[in-house]
């Protein structure tokens, strides 16, 4: 869907957004367990921000290449190339 030189700058320009977002919500849910599922993760920014508070994570994205990148960021996540309007899981 979006094109490798896309995905790098999508990774650095909303970097500070998603850590932004990861922050806001660990100051107002204080879990530290259980599972994450990021539906559009791009880069895996977001999860990475909160990886060390919950047991398992999952992040969905339709680009291949932004799973790419997120994969190598986060190696405690598992994620998938697929549109958030047809997944499924037995979870």
């Amino acid at each position: 869907m979006y094109s490798k030189d896309f995905a790098k700058i999508y990774d650095t320009e909303w970097a500070e957004f998603s850590e932004t977002l990861a922050d806001t919500i660990v100051l107002k849910i204080k879990i530290n367990h259980g599972s994450l599922l990021d539906l559009g993760c791009g880069t895996g920014n977001f999860i990475k921000k909160l990886e060390n508070r919950f047991s398992k994570l999952v992040g969905i994205d339709l680009s291949e290449n932004m799973i790419e990148i997120a994969k190598k960021k986060c190696k405690k996540a598992d994620f998938f190339v697929k549109s958030v309007t047809d997944f499924a899981f037995n979870e």
